[in-house]
């Protein structure tokens, strides 16, 4: 099992990694299937990895709204098809 930095620190890379691969921006991406299969799967990623850090560390940071990370994680993992990018 990892630790919970580590699950954080892997929101963080997939963050920075959603930016870099949309920095060219919107038209560049939405021209692009490879960048939008590269974003969405930094997404997929990124949602799971908030789902296994620990309720103790969510508690600590109720800004956040995980809920809406983990239906974000559902939609993208079992109803792709509903994805409008």
């Amino acid at each position: 099992m990892k630790s919970q930095r580590a699950y954080a620190g892997h929101v963080l890379e997939c963050i920075r990694r959603i930016r870099e691969d949309s920095a060219a921006g919107k038209e560049a991406v939405f021209t692009s299937r490879t960048l939008q299969d590269a974003i969405v799967r930094n997404l997929q990623v990124l949602c799971e990895s908030t789902q296994r850090i620990g309720e103790i560390h969510k508690h600590g940071h109720p800004e956040v709204n995980w809920r809406s990370i983990a239906g974000m994680r559902n939609v993208l993992v079992h109803d792709y098809f509903e994805v409008d990018y």
